[in-house]
């Protein structure tokens, strides 16, 4: 009589991996097992980041400021004036797990840079793993030292700036820091993106308040733009801003996104 093979789901290998581990892809001489392998987190892209980010979000909410990771949808509206202009070198504020690196590596040429400014450890070693990329390099540094990193690498200016951080969350003299710092790292003509929850909620305090972003950026850029983002959690409008005046190729992208 033929035997049937036994399979039991105590010996198989559990399907939650380290987040930090890059799992090969079987090969055809794997053994066949009687029922469908489950996929790895390595194949299942979102779900990775949200397990990654929610371990820092507990962690240290104040650095992540969010319960999930950004939205497809944010991702494009962030990186899109950025990519508009062909920018060549892009500096990243507040990657996190990635999800507008990504956006940014699919955009950038094949001479270009990426920097990117986390202050997170865990998301350090993350994207280092995630992402094998000559292009990109990710360094454990604040986004308020970045004009001083960019002179020592030998950047004169960056194309592009895009911050995923959460600027509610800081004190007024940080967030002066980061955007002044931002301003002197672009070029003329240099686009900057940031994201802020449609809650629009100061939080940098005890108490709660009421908190637009768009006069504090107004100091620091000539032109800002907003629009919403509804498919994201929460909800999120994207500012999208510039140094130069009109009659500029960032300028003109300005006025076609209203």
């Amino acid at each position: 009589m033929r035997q049937t093979q036994r399979f039991s789901l105590r010996n198989r290998r559990p399907p939650v991996q380290s987040l930090f581990l890059n799992q090969e892809a079987p090969t055809a001489d794997a053994p066949h097992h009687p029922l469908p392998v489950l996929p790895q987190f390595a194949d299942l892209r979102e779900v990775q980041e949200w397990f990654a980010f929610a371990g820092q979000l507990f962690a240290d909410f104040r650095t992540t400021a969010s319960v999930a990771p950004s939205s497809p949808q944010l991702a494009r509206q962030m990186v899109m004036p950025a990519r508009e202009i062909g920018a060549e070198v892009v500096l990243e504020f507040g990657p996190g797990t990635g999800p507008m690196t990504r956006e940014i590596l699919q955009s950038l040429p094949a001479t270009g840079n990426l920097i990117c400014f986390e202050v997170n450890p865990h998301f350090v070693g993350y994207l280092n793993a995630r992402f094998r990329d000559e292009r990109m390099q990710v360094l454990e540094v604040a986004a308020e030292r970045a004009p001083d990193i960019l002179q020592q690498m030998g950047q004169m200016h960056a194309d592009a700036v895009i911050s995923s951080l959460p600027l509610s969350f800081f004190p007024s003299d940080l967030r002066h820091a980061i955007l002044s710092g931002a301003a002197r790292c672009l070029r003329p003509g240099g686009v900057f993106t940031q994201f802020q929850y449609a809650s629009g909620l100061d939080c940098s305090g005890r108490i709660p308040k009421p908190y637009d972003l768009r006069p504090k950026l107004e100091r620091y850029f000539h032109r800002v733009h907003r629009r919403l983002v509804w498919r994201n959690f929460p909800p999120a409008w994207v500012y999208h801003c510039t140094l130069e005046p009109l009659g500029s190729p960032a300028s003109r992208f300005m006025s076609k996104a209203q």
